[in-house]
C-alpha cells in the first residue's frame, strides 16, 4: 500500500485532470482513472501511481467542448442555472393558478352541477389541494429531468443550491405578502435540506422510489411541525387549542374537514387557514421539485459507453506520451 500523502496527491491531480475534460465525459473519465489508481495503490507502486496521475493532469483534454471554451456547453450551463433559479418561483405561480382554477369551478361549473351553495363553499380548499397535488407531481417530474440533465452533482452541492434557491424565493414571497411566516420557515426549510440529502442518497444507491418516499415523509412531518410552531408563536385567545391532535391538522387543513372527528374544531381549522394561507400546498410544491431534482442528479453510476472508453484511452495515451517525454 502507498502512503496516504501520495494517495491524496494523486487523487488531487486526477481531479484537476478531470476538471479540464468535456462536461459529458468528465464523470466517467474520472471514475475510470480512479479505478486504475486503486489498482496501482493496491500494488504499492508509488512512482507509477504519481506518474500516472501527473501525466493525466498534464495531458491535453479529450476532444469535445469544455465550459471554459464557451459555445453550446456554456450556454446549456447558463440555461440550466436560470431554470434552477426560476423553478421555485414557478411553484408559487402554480399555487396562484390553483386558486384561480378553483375560483372558476366555484363560480361557473360547480353551482350548475351541484346547486348547493354550502357544498360548493366547502369544496374550495379541497379543490385547491387537488390542483396543487397535480402540479406537485408535474414539478417533481420536471425537477427530476432537470437534475438528471444538469451539471450539478454531489449530494451536498445539490442540497445547498436547492436550499438557497428555494428558501430565498420563499423568504422573498413572505416579505412581499407580509404573512410573517418566519417561524414556520425555520422548521420546514432545514427539513427540506434533510429530505433532499436523504432522497439523493437513496437515489444514488439505486433506490429512487425509496428516496421519494422518505423525502416526502420528512416533508409531511416538517409541515406538521411548521404549523405547530407558528401556532405556538402566534396563539389566538379566541380559539381553544387541542395540541394533542396536532398530527391531524395537515390532512384537515388540506381537506378543510375534520373527517368526522371532534378535533381539530371548526374554529381551529378557520384560524389555521387564515394565518397559514396555503402554506401546506406551497411547501408540497416546493418539496416535490427539490426532491425530484435531488433524485435526478443522484442517479447511480453507469458503465462508460464505448465513446467514453475510447476518449479515456486517447487521454491516457496522451498522458503516457507526456510522461515518457
Amino acid at each position: 500500500m502507498v502512503s496516504r500523502l501520495a494517495d491524496r496527491l494523486a487523487r488531487a491531480l486526477l481531479r484537476a485532470a478531470a476538471a479540464r475534460q468535456p462536461l459529458a465525459l468528465r464523470a466517467d473519465l474520472h471514475r475510470e482513472w480512479l479505478a486504475e489508481l486503486h489498482v496501482l495503490a493496491a500494488e504499492g507502486r508509488i512512482k507509477p501511481l504519481l506518474g500516472y496521475a501527473l501525466s493525466l493532469a498534464a495531458s491535453r483534454p479529450a476532444p469535445g467542448e469544455t465550459l471554459t471554451e464557451g459555445g453550446p456547453a456554456l450556454r446549456r450551463a447558463v440555461g440550466h442555472a436560470v431554470l434552477v433559479l426560476l423553478a421555485p418561483a414557478l411553484c408559487h405561480g402554480l399555487l396562484v393558478v390553483s386558486f384561480l382554477a378553483m375560483g372558476v369551478l366555484r363560480d361557473r361549473l360547480l353551482p350548475a352541477v351541484l346547486g348547493d351553495g354550502a357544498l360548493v363553499y366547502r369544496l374550495q380548499l379541497p379543490l385547491v389541494t387537488l390542483f396543487a397535488l397535480c402540479f406537485a407531481v408535474l414539478m417533481g417530474w420536471a425537477g427530476r429531468r432537470l437534475g438528471a440533465r444538469g451539471p450539478l452533482r454531489g449530494r451536498w452541492p445539490v442540497a445547498i443550491v436547492l436550499l438557497v434557491v428555494v428558501a430565498g424565493t420563499a423568504m422573498l414571497a413572505d416579505a412581499l405578502t407580509g404573512f410573517n411566516l418566519g417561524g414556520a420557515m425555520a422548521v420546514w426549510v432545514p427539513s427540506l435540506l434533510l429530505a433532499v440529502l436523504v432522497a439523493g442518497r437513496k437515489a444514488g444507491l439505486g433506490r429512487p422510489r425509496r428516496g421519494w418516499l422518505l423525502g416526502a415523509a420528512i416533508m409531511v412531518l416538517a409541515i406538521e411541525g411548521a404549523m405547530l410552531v407558528h401556532t405556538l408563536r402566534h396563539p389566538s385567545e379566541a380559539v381553544t387549542w387541542h395540541y394533542e391532535y396536532a398530527l391531524l391538522w395537515l390532512p384537515a387543513v388540506l381537506a378543510d374537514w375534520s373527517f368526522g372527528l371532534p378535533y381539530p374544531t371548526a374554529e381551529e381549522l378557520f384560524w389555521l387557514g387564515d394565518v397559514l394561507p396555503a402554506l401546506p400546498q406551497l411547501v408540497l410544491l416546493l418539496s416535490a421539485y427539490a426532491i425530484g431534482y435531488a433524485v435526478g442528479a443522484a442517479r447511480p453510476a453507469q458503465e462508460p459507453s464505448p465513446g467514453v472508453s475510447s476518449a479515456s484511452s486517447s487521454v491516457s495515451a496522451a498522458g503516457g506520451g507526456t510522461s515518457s517525454a
